[in-house]
């Protein structure tokens, strides 16, 4: 029988620093990058910004309250800010499921886990090629902000598989609203939970609004261009994965038609590239069956960890370094800056002062 679950109950877990898990193929991923005390950063860069854990441990650790001002909201960002030894070790100690289970319990639970991390990965692909459909910036931002926006779903599957696993087989054959279901059999929806997640994480009010809302078609209060790239993104996104396409696909070309598309056919080029994107991400992360098992990959992933003896202490110490570097190399920026500004504000024959040299 399976035993109750309160919301006081998943809310303790958020609050006590319950986190994600990603999958055994990743993780393999990275031990193949690793070489002595350094890792390939840019196989470290591309596997974290397509798996949702990964991502959530490095934004964590660049975003750790006092630390930092301003929550950075990218991989590369995250990265920059932690400096690459500290990136590697936080990769690396990331939790693994064992996706090679033989169990038919463990079977289910492993393909539901596989299928979310898919969901999340056309969601992310959804995000970049409307912001690129529009002509914005920051794409990696949306990226890293669309394979985020079911983060309370993966909680809920990683520290409640019991119960959780279930409402999520329940939603896939039935269909309707996943958050319906939620309701249902645990009194809270993932969207909640993903907006705690996110405020204890310290991603940022972005974050959390967009988490909270991705269901919602007004936003409930972000910016109307910014809310409709984010509901879309979960539509588009989850489109491949719904059994009954037709009526969603009609209600998605009815959104953003105008300004996203003009026509089926445009909608459907969109689409085309969302797939193509979101299968280059799995063939990336996921390496095909080989003869190394989980305990074997733990025991390298520890071998590799203990050289880096970094204990808690230290990890801190470097981070509160990187901190110092990056304040110290503002500050000569900001110098440099203004004797620029200096001497670019005086007009060479008037020697006055010309205000409207920045201004343009």
């Amino acid at each position: 029988m399976t035993k109750e679950l309160s919301v006081s109950q998943i809310l303790d877990a958020v609050n006590s620093g319950a986190g994600l898990k990603t999958l055994s193929p990743v993780m393999k991923r990275l031990a193949n990058a690793v070489s002595g005390d350094e890792i390939d950063g840019e196989i470290l860069k591309d596997t974290a910004r397509y798996d949702v854990a990964l991502s959530i441990n490095l934004l964590r650790a660049a975003n750790r309250p006092g630390q930092y001002g301003n929550p950075v909201d990218n991989i590369q960002s995250a990265i920059d800010r932690i400096g690459a030894t500290t990136a590697r070790n936080m990769a690396l100690s990331t939790e693994f499921v064992d996706m090679e289970a033989s169990t038919s319990d463990k079977k289910a639970e492993n393909e539901m886990r596989q299928l979310l991390c898919e969901r999340s990965l056309f969601i992310a692909a959804s995000a970049k090629q409307l912001v690129e459909k529009l002509g914005k910036p920051n794409n990696d931002h949306f990226h890293t902000l669309g394979l985020l926006l079911d983060i309370g779903v993966h909680f809920l599957l990683n520290n409640f598989t019991e119960q959780y696993l279930p409402i999520l087989e329940r939603w896939q054959a039935s269909g309707g609203s996943l958050i319906e279901h939620e309701y249902d059999h645990l009194g809270i929806d993932h969207t909640i939970v993903g907006q705690h997640l996110a405020h204890t994480w310290n991603l940022g009010p972005v974050f959390e609004d967009s988490i909270r809302y991705h269901h919602s078609a007004s936003g409930n209060g972000l910016d109307k261009e910014y809310a409709d790239i984010i509901y879309l993104s979960s539509l588009v996104g989850g489109v491949f994965f719904m059994t009954r396409q037709s009526g969603l696909f009609n209600n998605i070309l009815k959104y953003g038609f105008g300004k996203f598309w003009n026509d089926e056919d445009e909608l459907s080029n969109l689409l085309q590239r969302v797939a193509l994107e979101a299968d280059k991400a799995m063939f990336l992360i996921s390496t095909s069956k080989s003869n190394v098992t989980s305990i074997d990959l733990l025991r390298v992933i520890n071998t590799e960890l203990s050289r880096a003896t970094l204990s808690y202490d230290e990890m801190v110490s470097e981070l509160e370094a990187a901190m110092r570097k990056a304040e110290t190399l503002t500050q000569k920026l900001e110098d440099a800056n203004k004797q620029l500004r200096a001497a670019a504000n005086i007009d060479p024959l008037t020697k006055i002062y010309n205000r409207r040299y920045f201004e343009e």
